[in-house]
C-alpha cells in the first residue's frame, strides 16, 4: 500500500500515480474513492475502484 499527499489537485494526483503504478506493471492497482469523475479516470487506466463502505468493511470496529 502506498500513501501519497497531493501539493495542490487531488484528483490529479491520484491519476498521475495510477498511471506510474498502471505503467510500472504494479498490480492490483485499487482506488478507493466515491467521485464519479475520478472513477472514470482511473479506470479507463486500468484501476480498480471501490467506495468508502468496501473500505470502512475492512477496517476493525
Amino acid at each position: 500500500m502506498t500513501i501519497e499527499r497531493a501539493a495542490a489537485s487531488g484528483d490529479d494526483a491520484v491519476v498521475a500515480v495510477v498511471e506510474s503504478a498502471v505503467a510500472a506493471g504494479d498490480a492490483p492497482v485499487v482506488v478507493v474513492t466515491a467521485d464519479r469523475g475520478l472513477r472514470d479516470r482511473v479506470q479507463a487506466l486500468g484501476a480498480a475502484v471501490r467506495g468508502p463502505g468496501w473500505l470502512r468493511e475492512l477496517l476493525p470496529d
